[in-house]
């Protein structure tokens, strides 16, 4: 491919992207040294002494990131294939609508003790996601998305590097045993277990599900699996298990078309995918060493206590931006301000608290706007590699639906920076229409609608 400009700014914006992931995965880099050859504690990751060691340009390098993808996004023309993606008046709706949220829960600020400071650092996370929808909206581009997450597998090696050390340290300093998965967790370059968990379980899904094949790829799941492991996330093992199961069945209904039936699946094969999740959780929680309500019941709690003490209004519209916010609860540590320290502790309360059900009902809609693939087109490609159409990128929506479901009940996802730009980008990779490098066929009853494109002008 001739490197015209606009092919420039494509390989620019997505770099930009990577650059945010990066930025976002080795932020706490310098504390994980520091606690592996300095001074070790298997807790360190929950004690603000450790956390105050990471320098000021690395706290808002991914912020840097994020504002520059924002800005460059908008000042250049648009350079994503034009068959990419279609104007979608409900997207246009929602978006409309969250605009309205996040002006309501800003709003309310003013009734909270505040400062402009803090609500504006409140809507970093958000600033970071608005970049990458218009990022996506005018030039996600599978051929280059695909490095990114080619990519992605260096930062998810060293991950489980520095979790294998911090194993590596609680077993000669504190004698647990290699596989305690529950005793002392790993969390890799974050500052969560959790966090290290599900980055490598979304990174192990895009390796499983999304890339093309490739014989090293198992190497890779494999250690990727022994990173989770290492982090003790019930969560992170749970998915990897789904995942595989339903990667299995898909191969499986290849050879043996007869299992995707439509009344099979009803009777057969929703009662057994309920059986390997539920008996997939129990062999899961003995592995963490831990009780299988223990966090479940915790988060369930959580909302349990919000329903019970937030009034109607509040129910609706939220409370304000920031409320239920772990951002909120470090910065406000001095204030003793105890209203403000509720911790939300997964998106769906995290919305819930924020932006009340029209926030939800809007993030909902928003994600099956996504997910669902409405065009009914073929594109044939005539004499052109597919390659720099289709980016040889797979779509797996199931395989998403269980990292998603799962993560989202699990962690706040805008605050987790690592893998928002990531998970977005995969939400618009399943409004890309199918290319097929064939000659078109004649259009038969029932079939796609069928078009032929040609080679891109300035490639």
């Amino acid at each position: 491919m001739l490197r015209t400009p606009s092919v420039r700014v494509s390989i620019f914006l997505h770099t930009l992207l990577f650059a945010i992931v990066a930025s976002s995965t080795l932020n706490y880099w310098s504390v994980a040294n520091h606690a592996l050859y300095e001074n070790w504690d298997p807790y360190y990751f929950q004690k603000q002494s450790y956390i105050e060691l990471v320098p000021g340009w690395a706290k808002v390098l991914k912020d840097i990131f994020a504002f520059l993808l924002l800005f460059l996004s908008l000042w250049f023309p648009s350079t994503a294939p034009k068959l990419n993606l279609k104007e979608n008046r409900g997207l246009i709706i929602c978006y409309s609508f969250c605009l309205v949220s996040l002006a309501i829960a800003i709003a309310r600020c003013i009734f909270t003790s505040f400062s402009i400071t803090l609500v504006f650092t409140c809507l970093r996370p958000f600033i970071a996601a608005v970049a990458v929808f218009v990022f996506c909206h005018r030039h996600l581009h599978p051929y280059y998305l695909r490095w990114v997450f080619e990519s992605t597998n260096f930062l998810s090696i060293v991950q489980v590097y520095y979790a294998y050390l911090q194993r590596q340290a609680g077993v000669n300093q504190n004698g647990i045993g290699w596989f305690s998965s529950g005793l002392a967790r790993s969390v890799g370059t974050f500052i969560g277990p959790n966090t290290l968990a599900l980055f490598l379980a979304l990174v192990f899904y895009l390796n499983l599900s999304v890339l093309p094949p490739h014989k090293f790829r198992w190497l890779i799941l494999l250690l990727y699996s022994v990173g989770i492991l290492f982090s003790g996330s019930r969560t992170g093992l749970l998915i990897i298990l789904l995942l595989i199961f339903i990667n299995l069945y898909t191969k499986l209904s290849k050879l043996y078309p007869i299992i995707k039936d439509k009344l099979l699946i009803c009777f057969f094969g929703i009662p057994l995918f309920l059986i390997i999740s539920t008996s997939a959780l129990s062999h899961v929680n003995s592995l963490s060493g831990r009780t299988q309500s223990a966090s479940g019941d915790g988060r369930v709690d959580i909302l349990k206590s919000y329903f019970s003490e937030t009034d109607t209004l509040s129910l609706i519209f939220g409370k304000y931006l920031g409320y239920g916010s772990n951002l909120v609860q470090i910065l406000n540590k001095n204030t003793g301000a105890n209203n403000e320290y509720f911790l939300a502790d997964s998106t769906l309360t995290s919305i819930l608290t924020q932006f009340g059900f029209l926030g939800v009902f809007i993030f909902i809609c928003i994600i099956c706007i996504l997910i669902n693939n409405s065009s009914r087109k073929k594109y044939y490609i005539q004499n052109y590699n597919l390659n720099y159409f289709s980016g040889g990128l797979r779509q797996d929506k199931v395989g998403f639906l269980i990292y998603f479901i799962n993560t989202a009940a699990t962690i706040i996802i805008f605050e987790f920076y690592a893998c928002l730009p990531l998970i977005i980008t995969l939400l618009f990779l399943f409004r890309l229409p199918q290319f097929i490098q064939s000659s078109p066929i004649s259009n038969q009853r029932g079939y796609f609608e069928t078009h032929t494109i040609s080679p891109p002008l300035d490639t």
